[in-house]
């Protein structure tokens, strides 16, 4: 087992050397949430500009890393592969216990760290460090599982169990299926339900041994949900993308379904940053979508089905399809442009990895030597091409603009991968790149508040006051700014920018007090404001101003930033 975790390892290493990714910038670097004084009050509420989510013990994690190394992505990356090796390690431990006593590969364990530890759908969320939210989840609802199964003693069991399911759900919310996991596995580790015990019988039984365990994580999902109302509510502060009730939606629900398992089984031609998809192709019932929904519900009724047959095929389907749960787009909320992502698979390849040994095993009872030789070489070669795809794809998380790059070449049409381009070409200062990358997404009139925002930005570094109005002007009626406080804060720092190239001055302060309001922790309006109040001709006022927001900069940035500033008093006298 060490030295499966030492190989997964050596694979995932190169990924310390990345960069910020995507939201790890704003999150992790750029804003200065977790590295003021008063960062533990974002556990609760507020991180990021969220409103939907409540993950306290992640955001508690980041600030650690934040504080302890300085912003650094490096350490930060050096964590999401502990993680991962973590998880690992405890998968391996699952497959031992789930079975023992049972009929198992000599290397079951270690052909079930390999299969997790090396399957392309994990490359994600251990290269985007601002996904440590779906480590850690899964982190936790392992620990449960193995405190489950190891645990002597009723009440530590519970309390163990209950502990691990509260940690999870304050981790992610896709620790919802915990509990259903919990049962699943209760089942495949109970030689009495394999043996065909009556049910009723063997349910009150169950029930008696596990009575506690259960009434624990009842009463830890209570609290989480007690927790979480005080937190934030309830409501969503998105509209839905599609009505619930229709045919599009559940061809929706059918098409995720399918994706997942193509990514689980068939990991080489699914990976991928984004995975768009056409709202026009779900509507109606076409051959396509009708292939789609009668697959995916064959699918879930075989799992089902084999289920109730007690079969260890069924049990590990089910427990995949019911792992998945919480990524179906049952509720269709307006997330991103993508029908999945690779990450959320996490825990669905988690709980399948601890049942594949015994499966194998099952499957091999009665194959001839030949056929055995031909499924060892077919699971070497199968983690052979997975390894080789995590080689190959770590270097493509490097940064913003070889994932950005990526993502457009697997869908040249992206407007969501053309924003993040445009948003890493400009975070390089790269003009020459994002001013004909802008005018396209504008011209277009793509619907990317993040672009138009992006091309506003670009022509007030460049004084042109003419474009940056153009598209800020697109964008003053969106929805969004009733809904997105970073988009309204972003929208109300461009307008004062605008504001003040136009030597609006006074106008232009009022609405850098206004985005400074909105968000006291983002140093660019404090710097902003400093600039004009240096033009002012109030320069201790401005040194004042620009000290505040010098504080909030990244350790990094703080010197660079103080002698530019300094250099433009200078030319100023």
């Amino acid at each position: 087992m060490i030295a499966s975790a030492a190989f997964i390892a050596l694979v995932y290493w190169p990924a310390r050397h990345g960069g910020f990714v995507l939201d790890d910038s704003t999150q992790l670097h750029d804003e200065a949430w977790l590295r003021s004084d008063v960062w533990y009050r974002f556990a609760l509420r507020g991180f990021n500009d969220w409103v939907n989510y409540f993950r306290p013990l992640v955001v508690l994690l980041f600030a650690a890393e934040v504080r302890a190394f300085d912003g650094a992505p490096g350490p930060m990356h050096i964590v999401s592969i502990g993680l991962h090796l973590a998880n690992t390690f405890f998968v391996g431990l699952l497959s031992l216990r789930m079975f023992a006593g049972h009929a198992m590969p000599r290397y079951g364990s270690i052909i079930a760290m390999l299969v997790y530890g090396l399957h392309p759908a994990l490359i994600e969320p251990v290269n985007w460090v601002g996904l440590q939210f779906d480590l850690v989840v899964v982190l936790c609802m392992l620990l449960g599982l193995l405190f489950n199964m190891t645990t002597i003693g009723a009440r530590w069991r519970a309390m163990a169990v209950a502990a691990s399911f509260f940690l999870a759900t304050c981790a992610k919310e896709a620790a919802v299926v915990f509990p259903v996991l919990l049962v699943l596995s209760d089942l495949a580790r109970d030689p009495r339900w394999r043996n065909g015990a009556n049910l009723r019988e063997f349910a009150r039984n169950l029930w008696r041994e596990q009575k506690g365990v259960y009434i624990g994580v009842a009463a830890a999902g209570i609290a989480y949900l007690v927790l979480r109302f005080y937190a934030i509510g309830f409501a969503a502060a998105r509209p839905a993308a599609e009505p619930l009730l229709s045919l599009a939606h559940f061809n929706k629900i059918c098409l995720t379904y399918i994706a997942y398992w193509k990514l689980l089984v068939l990991p080489t031609s699914a990976i991928g940053p984004i995975h768009p998809y056409d709202p026009a192709a779900l509507v109606g019932l076409g051959w396509r979508n009708l292939c789609v929904d009668l697959a995916a519900v064959a699918i879930a009724a075989a799992s089902l089905w084999s289920l109730c047959k007690r079969q260890l095929a069924g049990l590990l389907a089910t427990g995949v399809s019911a792992a998945l749960l919480p990524t179906l787009n049952f509720v269709p909320f307006i997330v991103n442009s993508s029908l999945y992502q690779d990450r959320y698979a996490a825990m669905a390849v988690a709980f399948a990895c601890t049942l594949l040994p015994a499966l194998l095993a099952q499957a091999l009872r009665y194959a001839t030597s030949p056929m055995r030789t031909i499924a060892v070489l077919g699971v070497a070669a199968w983690l052979a091409v997975c390894a080789w795809i995590v080689h190959t794809t770590i270097p493509a998380w490097a940064d913003d603009v070889a994932l950005c790059q990526w993502a457009l070449r697997q869908h040249p049409d992206s407007v969501f991968a053309k924003s993040q381009l445009l948003d890493a070409y400009l975070a390089r200062d790269d003009h020459q790149h994002a001013r004909p990358l802008a005018d396209e997404l504008v011209a277009a009139g793509a619907q990317c508040p993040g672009c138009v925002l992006d091309a506003a930005f670009l022509a007030l570094s460049e004084n042109d006051a003419a474009r940056a109005s153009f598209a800020l002007d697109k964008l003053k009626d969106a929805p969004i700014l009733g809904y997105d406080k970073t988009v309204l804060r972003k929208f109300i720092l461009a307008n004062a920018l605008l504001l003040d190239i136009e030597n609006r001055s006074n106008e232009a302060e009022a609405a850098f007090r206004d985005a400074i309001a909105i968000d006291a922790f983002d140093p660019e309006p404090l710097l902003a404001l400093a600039s004009l109040q240096a033009r002012q001709g109030n320069v201790p006022l401005a040194r004042q101003t620009a000290e505040r927001g010098f504080a909030l900069l990244a350790p990094d940035q703080r010197d660079a930033r103080r002698r530019a500033f300094e250099q433009s008093l200078s030319g100023k006298r």
